[in-house]
């Protein structure tokens, strides 16, 4: 049975260990191809992330009433919440600058490094998969299909979008915040694909208060609702549920594979090339395709020690349900 946030906040991991957990959630997010979620799920913190988001709901406000603002902080499980929220905006800050950095001179150790996380998290959570019956298998391909079909929903919903206004960026803010409870998909590609990446970001560098606040908006009002959809999936529905991250989580992967090429792509909006197919390589077929070192070696280390470092930190944190 899924605990509730005021049982999980009883868990023993100090605000030190939920702040760096919260950081490496921010640096996930900030890279096209990474979700939050699947962090978070990493980390052993997926169930109490989603029940603390859940708790909020109309009924604190009685509670407020009745027991006061400290019986309201326990019920939301708000230490963990501002923990992990303040590890997630230090590492925005932090690490914006280098993981761009890294994403244009180093693009084959980079995702080397995300494939061998995002591997691992599809053991970890393959393993809360208590049977792959015929729901749980109905479950992993319809999240495989969905996941495999977003690059091309997405681009067809931005053409309806029209003039960037305020209501724009609130309902993109809604959606994209999404990703961060769902493990496999990034918040980050669902902007780019929506053709909006690029002015979100613009927005942040100039300090554009009603475009930062209409997003934040939307993000706040789609990360309580979707929430409150997951917790009780989770609830009711475990097996599933897990199944059908796992098929994000897996659809995923062919997208963080270090050796592609490019076969289709689209131009969006603000004139940022986005990818919709790409044709998966050996280090050797890619080096004769591209005419660029493949580096295998270096980068093959590299993903087999991210994997095993998710390995590790799953079987030292506290089980996740």
């Amino acid at each position: 049975r899924l605990m509730t946030a005021k049982h999980l906040q009883a868990q023993p991991q100090k605000a030190w260990q939920i702040y760096w957990r919260g950081a490496a959630m921010g640096a996930a997010d900030l890279v096209p191809g990474i979700s939050g979620g699947t962090v978070a799920f990493i980390l052993g913190i997926y169930p109490r992330l989603i029940a603390a988001l859940a708790s909020f709901k109309p009924s604190l406000f009685s509670l407020w009433r009745k027991q006061g603002f400290l019986a309201v902080w326990l019920a939301v499980d708000a230490n963990f919440l501002l923990s992990l929220l303040l590890g997630i905006v230090t590492s925005v800050a932090l690490l914006a600058h280098l993981l761009s950095y890294l994403l244009l001179n180093f693009p084959l150790h980079l995702n080397g490094v995300f494939f061998g996380l995002v591997a691992a998290s599809a053991w970890v959570v393959a393993k809360e998969v208590n049977s792959f019956r015929l729901t749980g298998l109905l479950a992993l391909v319809l999240g495989v299909l969905l996941a495999s079909q977003f690059k091309y929903f997405l681009p067809a919903l931005s053409s309806v979008w029209g003039s960037l206004s305020l209501l724009t960026y609130f309902l993109a803010g809604a959606i994209a915040i999404c990703a961060m409870l769902l493990p496999g998909i990034s918040g980050s590609f669902l902007l780019l694909s929506l053709g909006l990446y690029q002015p979100v970001i613009e927005a942040l560098k100039s300090l554009n208060m009603p475009v930062i606040a209409s997003f934040a908006a939307g993000a706040l009002l789609g990360i309580l609702a979707f929430s409150q959809v997951l917790n009780w999936l989770l609830k009711n529905f475990k097996t599933a549920t897990f199944a059908f991250l796992l098929g994000f989580i897996l659809a995923s992967l062919k997208n963080l594979w270090p050796w592609q090429e490019l076969t289709s792509y689209r131009l969006t909006t603000t004139g940022e090339l986005l990818p919709l197919e790409s044709l998966n390589l050996l280090p050797s077929h890619y080096e004769q395709l591209t005419n660029q070192v493949a580096l295998s070696l270096s980068v093959s280390l590299l993903m087999l020690a991210s994997f095993l470092v998710v390995i590790f930190s799953a079987q030292h944190n506290p089980k996740s349900s």
